[in-house]
């Protein structure tokens, strides 16, 4: 026979032939509210910054998460999450990066978790964006020589309307003209015919927005002070740079003349030279 009783602290119990099993408490709660979030929509942005997104919120027990979601509005690119800082008692802020911000604009929402579980996220906003600024190129040029030419790479700038690049191609540095587009390849072969001339890459976005360039770069693969591109750090490269960096005659550069034999190297003996015909402090 079952018999159902109430107990001290209002807890039902089941008895069924004299053994006593407790069912449930009358009060037992679970916290069901979400956290309350007030914040007041981002509209507009500037291209090349980033866009700071702030919020207070709030929950009867205790926050455990809030993540500014966030995606440029270019194809079907997916939102990213960053958590966001609380800055006091309950002001949360979080920043959507500068590559996030395109010609297109921005979509972003904040989502909110307390400690049981329970969540809450505002609608989606759009944020307007001023752009006036394509990708930038900061990356190295990489210059390597392969049969027949060069292979020239750089790495993408992280703008995430990137659209395409632009080769530049002169006799110098202020006669440069636009010799290809190459679309999303950060590559290019050149043969050996465009061997010491000057050339530049640039970026640009949906928006046919260009940015700064790569500095110009002379299409040769040398070695780090290897003035010449012969392949070999000598003499020669040595007094070309310290010309040009310290504007020196060349009759100034003395391990040059110390270079008796003319081989482009200074041997022991030579080096030996050197030392004794150096100016004395007496």
């Amino acid at each position: 026979m079952l018999r159902r009783r109430t107990g001290a602290g209002g807890r039902e119990t089941i008895e069924k032939h004299g053994v006593v099993s407790l069912t449930k408490s009358k009060f037992l709660s679970f916290d069901s509210t979400p956290p309350v979030i007030e914040h007041t929509s981002e509209e507009n942005a500037n291209s090349g910054e980033s866009k700071l997104i702030e919020a207070v919120v709030s929950d009867n027990d205790a926050i455990a998460s809030v993540q500014l979601l966030y995606r440029p509005k270019v194809g079907e690119i997916p939102f990213s999450a960053v958590e966001m800082n609380l800055d006091g008692s309950s002001l949360y802020s979080g920043e959507i990066p500068k590559s996030q911000i395109t010609s297109h604009g921005v979509r972003y929402c904040i989502k909110a978790i307390d400690e049981a579980g329970n969540a809450t996220q505002t609608p989606f906003a759009d944020i307007i964006v001023e752009d006036a600024i394509g990708p930038e190129m900061t990356g190295e040029i990489s210059i390597r020589r392969e049969a027949g030419g060069f292979l020239i790479s750089w790495p993408p700038p992280e703008d995430a309307d990137l659209e395409g690049y632009r080769l530049y191609i002169g006799p110098s540095s202020t006669g440069l003209q636009l010799h290809e587009d190459l679309r999303l390849s950060n590559s290019v072969f050149l043969d050996e015919s465009f061997e010491k001339l000057i050339c530049k890459v640039s970026a640009y976005d949906t928006s046919g927005l260009e940015g700064a360039s790569t500095n110009a770069f002379a299409v040769q693969s040398c070695l780090p002070c290897d003035a010449d591109c012969d392949e070999f750090v000598g003499l020669n490269d040595i007094e070309q740079i310290l010309n040009i960096l310290c504007d020196l005659p060349h009759s100034a550069i003395f391990p040059k003349q110390a270079d008796s034999n003319g081989d482009n190297r200074i041997d022991l003996k030579e080096a030996t030279d050197i030392m004794r015909n150096l100016p004395s402090e007496n």
